[in-house]
């Protein structure tokens, strides 16, 4: 069988063997008559320009997807300024360097995936599926919607700040006979992270102040982490179920949670949860106006004075993580609701960030001293000092 409906498919009777190729270019145009703010007054651009290929070859099946769209950018925003904007030990340590990161563009999808009749069960409708490789955290109705279907041009900016969306791992789901879905899984690091990189090096920017690498990137006598450490990883696990499900109606509801470990990642390595909010901005993507978000939560890095070396600890001067957040715990909440031609969705999404007071308090005496000034007030750079982060956010949307 050979179809060009929606691309390119080529699929065996039995269903045993599929190939597709296919793609999207979504063009984008948008402006406004006040303030631009820190974006394009107007402006049009590529929202989208991907290729994928995905198949089948009996249990295994496979996804690769590309997006071609501003495939190289230098990201600019209000809490995570850029490295040239400063000179002196300033330069190295309060800014990070973002020119040389593939964030919007790149991999997407990358994974192969296999399942078996071998492991099916009476109560399900399909037998247990497992996929590895860059791929979607089971997180957020709409997060998991494609841009092809979805009700408005952009997701709702609570969905955006709070929900994991793609990373690399490997993960198991199962589809019921009764309407319902089981998925969970493990993951680490994603292509669109701001940086794969743990410290400003990106851009060969290491610094004239390079601290002693010891092996492994820890020393015991060290709260904080220099150059090298761990990645971040974490777990996410989604449930759902239709009690109402035939041609005219539906009753949709479902629950998510997801425990991050940040591990030594910094929002230089991974803006989206050390500090959120960092990405968002106007609902016109297409203008580039991001007003929104935190400071670094993790603490990021900073210099540590020579007054912080002390006979029974040895402190680098340079180093890159404070190691500010304990971990993330993150939980939402979703139903959605169509009868004839009416539909209605909404959600309800929680992050809550388990802070180690300890090390902020000792980035913000870092920072006091750095800046030689004489009290908080007049300190610049602290990361809250609080024991926990709240951010939260729902939204309702529908159609007739």
């Amino acid at each position: 069988f050979v179809s060009v409906k929606s691309g390119l498919l080529v699929e065996t009777e039995d269903k045993a063997f599929a190939f597709k190729i296919g793609g999207r270019l979504f063009v984008d145009g948008g402006g406004t008559a006040g303030s631009p703010g820190n974006g394009w007054q107007g402006s049009v651009g590529f929202g989208q320009a991907r290729l994928e290929v995905e198949g089948r070859y009996r249990p295994w099946f496979y996804k690769m997807q590309f997006d071609f769209a501003n495939s190289t950018i230098q990201l600019w925003n209000t809490n995570l300024p850029n490295a040239n904007t400063l000179t002196g030990p300033a330069f190295w340590t309060r800014n990070y360097v973002t020119d040389r990161n593939f964030l919007w563009g790149g991999w997407r999808d990358a994974y192969i995936g296999l399942q078996d009749p071998r492991l099916s069960h009476p109560l399900l409708a399909e037998p247990v599926y497992f996929k590895i490789g860059s791929q979607y955290e089971s997180f957020s109705l709409e997060a998991l919607a494609s841009s092809k279907y979805r009700d408005t041009i952009e997701r709702p900016l609570a969905v955006d700040a709070i929900a994991p969306f793609r990373h690399i791992g490997v993960a198991a789901g199962m589809i019921g006979k009764d309407n319902w879905t089981a998925h969970f899984g493990l993951y680490s690091l994603s292509f669109q992270d701001l940086n794969a990189r743990p410290v400003n090096t990106s851009s060969g920017n290491a610094g004239v102040l390079v601290p002693t690498y010891s092996g492994y990137g820890v020393k015991n006598a060290n709260w904080y982490q220099p150059w090298g450490g761990g990645a971040y990883w974490e777990t996410t696990g989604r449930v759902t179920w239709a009690p109402i499900f035939d041609e005219h109606r539906l009753v949709h509801l479902g629950i998510a949670g997801s425990y991050h470990q940040p591990n030594n990642a910094t929002a230089y390595s991974d803006d989206r949860n050390s500090a959120p909010g960092n990405r968002l901005g106007s609902e016109a993507n297409v203008l580039g106006t991001n007003f929104l978000g935190t400071t670094d939560l993790a603490c990021g890095r900073f210099p540590q004075p020579v007054a912080f070396v002390t006979p029974t600890v040895t402190f680098n001067q340079y180093n890159a993580a404070g190691n500010c957040i304990k971990d993330i715990e993150k939980i939402d909440v979703e139903a959605a609701l169509s009868y004839e031609n009416f539909f209605v969705q909404g959600e309800w999404l929680l992050a809550n960030y388990n802070r180690n007071t300890f090390a902020a308090q000792q980035f913000a005496l870092a920072q006091l001293s750095q800046q030689g000034v004489s009290s908080p007030s007049q300190g610049l750079y602290l990361s809250p000092g609080n024991s926990r982060y709240v951010a939260s956010g729902g939204y309702v949307q529908g159609e007739w």
